[in-house]
């Protein structure tokens, strides 16, 4: 029995679900690496589908059938923002859809599972778990949520960080506030209920 889902009813009928997007970490790719479809007119790619990454500034288009003129490179995004869209590359050249690489820098960045419409019960963390959490020198924005799902704080023998959950909590000013599962607080059933210690992260500054 899903516990969360019997008691659901009477808990949101005082503080309501929200709606966000949870992204469970799968470990670790590289910026800038992707495999995908495109063609080229001119000075814009067109990406129609991405098999797996994702493209960034600076990444080295290529293709197996060898058509792309060697050291073509992302120079700007366009409507696209590392998948489907469009983008500028250099130097300008006319290709018809096929299949193509993206070579990146070789950063390490983390890769993510997304869902999306994930019901999300925000709650204030209870005086034993601040207190639990604060022998652990966690210091921040925090809040406890209950939700179901088999999800993960910092996860080092499996090269996991942790999940993130995007909720519109309204604390800095973005659409969706980015929350970072610091810890699994319980875990109660089979099903997935689980209750997490959440940090809010801040959202990056243009320079």
């Amino acid at each position: 029995m899903n516990l969360l889902s019997v008691v659901r009813g009477v808990i949101t009928s005082v503080n309501q679900d929200l709606i966000g997007i949870l992204k469970q970490s799968t470990g670790y790719g590289y910026a800038g690496d992707a495999t995908f479809t495109g063609s080229i007119t001119g000075p814009v790619l067109t990406v129609s589908a991405v098999a797996s990454g994702a493209l960034a500034l600076g990444s080295i288009i290529a293709a197996p059938s060898g058509n792309v003129i060697s050291g073509t490179a992302v120079t700007a995004f366009g409507t696209g923002d590392g998948g489907i869209g469009t983008y500028t590359v250099a130097p300008g050249q006319t290709l018809t859809s096929e299949a193509m690489t993206a070579t990146g820098n070789g950063d390490r960045v983390p890769t993510y599972a997304t869902t999306y419409r994930v019901p999300m019960q925000f709650q204030a963390l209870s005086s034993d778990e601040l207190v639990h959490l604060d022998s652990l020198n966690i210091s921040s924005t925090m809040r406890a949520v209950h939700m179901n799902g088999d999800l993960q704080g910092l996860n080092r023998p499996g090269v996991r960080g942790g999940d993130l959950l995007l909720a519109p909590t309204g604390l800095t000013g973005a659409r969706l506030d980015t929350w970072l599962v610091t810890q699994v607080m319980e875990s109660y059933d089979a099903s997935g209920w689980c209750r997490l210690a959440v940090t809010l992260q801040q959202p990056k500054r243009s320079q």
